[in-house]
């Protein structure tokens, strides 16, 4: 083949073998990057936390350390280090740690306040997987849906587990029932309903579905900023609203 391209272009050849150029690397991280980072960070956060007696045992700031510690290591090893990365790229990086830690304060915030407790991290449905696949009968025709579960959640109250599906959203979610009416964004509720019927061998208890929760997993935007504005204070206060967009559905009959 390098034959053959020596003649088709003598220039492609020398740049390609000779000067072994290559495409300027991009100095941004893109959406599935940053949502393997993300998942990644809570995944192993939170499952050190349960290890160690669960999040509100530990309590925000142990929570915030063990987050700390695998951005570290997602650096050292997924991405070998930040050394010989652009400034831009190291700026980007940077934002996006921000965010991602102030989720997991939030995120252990509310395990500090709340009786659910994380049961599993990126729960799979499929052949191979966790779960087998949730089958839907259409008609003469039946479905095999296969996915993960970004994390499930579960409070036992008297000989019942509730249970809750969470999804990390790297984008913006917005939930309206309309858009189950017209089978739009079922996914999470399929899963929720599965594990009601597939939950009770795996949970070892019978199994009440809870609710979804989507779970933004960026520092929203600083909007209606104008000269003068206390812009730390305004950047702090999106924290307040991180969730504003996430549902807790009331489906426990």
């Amino acid at each position: 083949s390098k034959v053959e391209k020596f003649n088709v272009c003598r220039f492609a050849y020398f740049m390609r073998y000779g000067l072994r150029a290559k495409e300027r690397a991009s100095s941004a991280i893109d959406a599935p990057e940053f949502g393997n980072f993300v998942h990644y960070v809570m995944e192993n956060m939170a499952r050190d936390a349960g290890n160690m007696g669960g999040m509100a045992a530990i309590g925000v700031d142990e929570c915030l350390k063990l987050a700390e510690k695998y951005v570290k290591k997602y650096v050292d090893e997924v991405m070998n280090g930040l050394e010989g990365k652009s400034a831009r790229f190291k700026y980007l990086f940077y934002r996006l740690k921000s965010g991602v830690m102030s989720i997991a304060r939030d995120v252990a915030e509310e395990f500090l306040n709340s009786d659910f407790n994380p049961l599993d991290f990126e729960l799979e449905f499929a052949k191979d997987g966790d779960l087998p696949p949730v089958k839907i009968d259409c008609g003469d025709v039946q479905l095999e849906l296969e996915g993960k579960v970004d994390r499930v959640d579960g409070w036992i109250c008297g000989d019942k587990l509730y249970i809750r599906v969470v999804d990390y959203k790297t984008g913006i979610k917005t939930f309206n029932l309309s858009d189950i009416w017209y089978g739009m964004g079922m996914q999470m509720l399929i899963y929720l309903f599965a594990l009601k019927t597939m939950g009770k061998e795996r949970y070892k208890m019978d199994v009440v579905p809870a609710g979804v929760l989507y779970v933004p997993v960026r520092k929203p935007e600083i909007k209606d900023a104008v000269l003068g504005d206390d812009m730390e204070t305004k950047y702090n206060s999106t924290d307040e609203n991180i969730f504003k967009d996430s549902l807790i559905s009331p489906l426990s009959t």
